[in-house]
């Protein structure tokens, strides 16, 4: 059987925002999300849903060695928007994917019964720009990230670990106390000698003013293709190790230089 997933998102309508420039902004995004060989994205269509104006987006994508298939309805419904997808791969055969989709979107009516204490309910897509400043006094260091980045740092090694999960990929800083030239001598070897890993660049660098060693590999270390890269820098009185993998499908230079934002940002308090 043909495995397949049918997810509504309701978010508030914010600044006066249209169908058209929602859909225009997502698919943008969804553009700055997936690496153009991993994606496949077709032109928005009008329709109609639930009696109401929709767009509808079918777009392709292979983030996990298969391609997925996405059909999306828009909607604007007063305050809320609604984003149906239905999900499936990509060669399930097509008549039973219109039969289905038939079925679900059909069906698909307002209520108007909206419960007046729902408050905003924020879309992460629309604040992608918007950053954190994040001030860590166990690691000692200061630095800003995306707002929409999720605290994954596991509570038992919050003294020494500060790591974030964002989509496609990770963010974490670790802090010890060996020299960070030992470390990341120990690192590169290590990294050498796993045939699942390729490193393909090593060289010297700087972050927050001091001296770093930079290495990036790819392999599939975070359970797909993907690419890490590592500094490995540090002061008189402790060392760090900056590693963030991107999953290939996602590794857009949007992606990459958000990230290289993060690190440039990063201040080594005393």
């Amino acid at each position: 059987m043909t495995k397949q997933n049918f997810y509504i998102t309701i978010n508030s309508v914010v600044n006066g925002l249209t169908l058209d420039k929602w859909v225009t902004d997502d698919l943008q995004n969804t553009k700055e999300t997936y690496v153009d060989s991993y994606l496949t994205l077709g032109e928005a269509v009008s329709t109609t849903l639930g009696g109401l104006p929709a767009k509808e987006v079918t777009a392709s994508e292979k983030s996990s060695g298969k391609w997925v298939t996405y059909d999306s309805v828009y909607i604007i419904n007063g305050k809320l928007k609604y984003e149906l997808d239905f999900v499936y791969p990509k060669d399930a055969p097509a008549a039973d994917i219109q039969a289905k989709k038939d079925i679900l979107f059909k069906s698909f009516t307002f209520t108007n019964k909206i419960n007046s204490t729902i408050g905003v309910i924020a879309d992460e897509n629309e604040n992608k720009t918007n950053k954190s400043k994040i001030v860590n006094k166990s690691l000692g260091l200061n630095l800003e990230l995306p707002a929409y980045w999720k605290d994954a740092t596991p509570s038992s090694s919050k003294s020494y670990t500060m790591k974030y999960d964002f989509y496609g990929g990770s963010f974490s800083i670790i802090s010890g106390e060996k020299p960070e030239a030992e470390i990341a001598k120990t690192m590169e070897e290590n990294l050498r000698k796993n045939s699942a890993f390729t490193v393909t660049t090593a060289s010297d660098t700087t972050v927050a003013g001091l001296s770093a060693r930079k290495l990036v590999y790819n392999g599939d270390e975070f359970g797909a293709t993907a690419t890490a890269i590592v500094y490995i820098f540090g002061n008189s009185t402790k060392s760090y190790v900056l590693i963030y993998g991107i999953g290939d499908a996602f590794a857009t230079p949007t992606a990459l230089q958000r990230v290289e934002d993060v690190v440039a940002s990063i201040q080594v308090t005393p």
